[in-house]
């Protein structure tokens, strides 16, 4: 090599990598690195070979932006496509089922062996007759009498 970059090819160099790192923002990890270097390998070839040939800093930093501006239309339609593709392999992520109520599964009321049929959204199908609640009245009393549900009686 015979030079080096001066001040307005760095300023050049800059501001392709600049715009290469806004093109690469957002994209898979992978994705943006392969870019990056492909760009950075292109640019620093670029400067290489103009370099060898004893270009000046301002023929260089011209040369940097005409292929900058030339690039951008393509750069874009890659970021489009890279975007798309990695859309379209990115996990998806889980959409919940829609929730139901275990009434809305039933066409009719289900059978509860213990109760009979029973509503879910509401109170019992059915008020419970005299005779059921003589039964459920004595029931308690003698489990109360007994000490089963607290009351103290007791037989003893």
């Amino acid at each position: 090599m015979t030079g080096r970059r001066g001040p307005a090819a760095s300023w050049a160099h800059g501001l392709v990598v600049d715009w290469t790192l806004h093109l690469v923002r957002g994209l898979p990890r992978e994705v943006a690195d392969d870019r990056f270097e492909e760009i950075v390998s292109d640019l620093w070839e670029q400067e290489r070979s103009a370099l060898q040939r004893g270009s000046g800093d301002l023929a260089l930093a011209a040369s940097l932006l005409a292929r900058l501006v030339a690039g951008i239309p393509a750069d874009v339609r890659w970021r489009a496509e890279a975007r798309d593709r990695s859309l379209a392999t990115a996990p998806r992520p889980i959409t919940p089922a829609p929730v139901r109520r275990l009434a809305d599964l039933a066409p009719e009321r289900p059978f509860d062996q213990t109760n009979g049929t029973t509503a879910f959204d509401g109170g019992p199908l059915h008020d419970a007759s005299d005779a059921e609640r003589d039964l459920i009245d004595k029931g308690v009393r003698i489990n109360v009498g007994l000490g089963f549900f607290g009351g103290g009686g007791g037989i003893g």
